[in-house]
């Protein structure tokens, strides 16, 4: 069965790599002045494997990536094209797509975009992380609007920074959504002493940039040290180093998705729902050190853990955020 299993997977990506040729016939370097292919755009013609990224960035650097499928390839290719001019030189290779479909990995891969094949709720090898109550699929439609599907994208997500961190490598995952507009490394070089970083809710951006020692709270703004209430994270940006205490976060945060059942009543709904389950929810459940949200949590009040206040405790007294 293992067997079959890889030669389907390496049949798919032969195919994947003749329909993006086909869609963007090869350039020489006798094409023009400026035509030619570079050795990493040659490579970036076929899908990556896991230990193709692990060659290109080193350990200790960080790998840039996010999880899409067709539904959302316009975005995907927006990512990578704003991404690639910031990450040249010796961090030219530093970044991949996830591409939950051939659609979309034809598309990049026609492209000479980065793109690493991975299954919904597993990685790419087809195995499902621990607790994973479903086995992957592929799909192509927009898995927002079904939470069971979007957990499962989380469950993605989260055991593709596990798998960097594991290697050694910072992961530094945003959402398709995203753009990259500046030096992306300048995010782990502000909060050294951060194991994960986050971006907040907070809309209020005096609120934000104060993180002085207090009980006041602006509502979603409660990241400074002393906040009682309303630190509320979001997903969509996230850096993770590769520390025992970063590494024990995502790994939680992997597990505890993979585990929720999907079934009809429980959690298996269109979007909108209450109480349904998603990667953000989760995330913040375990930084706070409780299955509810609310007041009154472990993480309350914050406590300072560096840099000026921007750097705090979570429920567990141990991981910098």
């Amino acid at each position: 069965a293992t067997r079959r299993a890889e030669a389907a997977e390496a049949a798919e990506a032969k195919a994947l790599a003749q329909a993006a040729a086909a869609a963007l016939p090869r350039r020489t370097a006798s094409s023009g002045p400026g035509e030619g292919l570079s050795g990493l755009e040659e490579a970036n013609g076929r899908l990556l494997s896991r230990d193709d990224i692990l060659a290109r960035v080193p350990v200790g650097q960080p790998a840039f990536f996010t999880v899409a499928n067709s539904a959302y390839a316009d975005l995907a290719e927006n990512w990578a094209l704003l991404l690639r001019p910031l990450l040249r030189g010796t961090t030219a290779g530093h970044m991949f797509v996830a591409s939950l479909d051939g659609a979309l990995a034809t598309r990049l891969l026609a492209r000479r975009l980065p793109t690493l094949r991975v299954g919904l709720g597993s990685n790419d090898t087809g195995r499902a992380p621990p607790q994973s109550k479903a086995p992957p699929v592929e799909v192509s439609a927009n898995f927002r609007l079904k939470f069971s599907m979007f957990r499962a994208y989380g469950v993605t997500k989260a055991d593709l920074i596990v798998w960097l961190l594991r290697a050694g490598r910072p992961a530094v995952v945003s959402d398709v959504d995203c753009a990259w507009l500046s030096r992306p490394q300048a995010l782990l070089e502000l909060q050294p002493t951060a194991d994960v970083l986050a971006g907040t809710d907070c809309l209020d951006t005096a609120a934000d940039d104060d993180r002085s020692d207090r009980s006041s709270v602006v509502p979603r703004c409660g990241h400074h040290p002393g906040s009682l209430w309303s630190a509320w994270f979001n997903t969509g940006v996230l850096a993770f180093r590769p520390t025992a205490e970063a590494l024990s976060l995502a790994s939680e945060w992997r597990d505890r998705m993979a585990s929720v059942s999907g079934k009809p009543g429980e959690n298996d709904c269109d979007h909108g729902c209450a109480g349904a389950v998603d990667d953000q929810l989760t995330f913040n459940q375990i930084v706070a050190g409780s299955p509810t949200k609310g007041k009154g949590e472990p993480i309350y009040p914050l406590r300072a853990a560096g840099d000026g206040g921007r750097v705090v405790f979570d429920g567990s007294f141990r991981r910098k955020i």
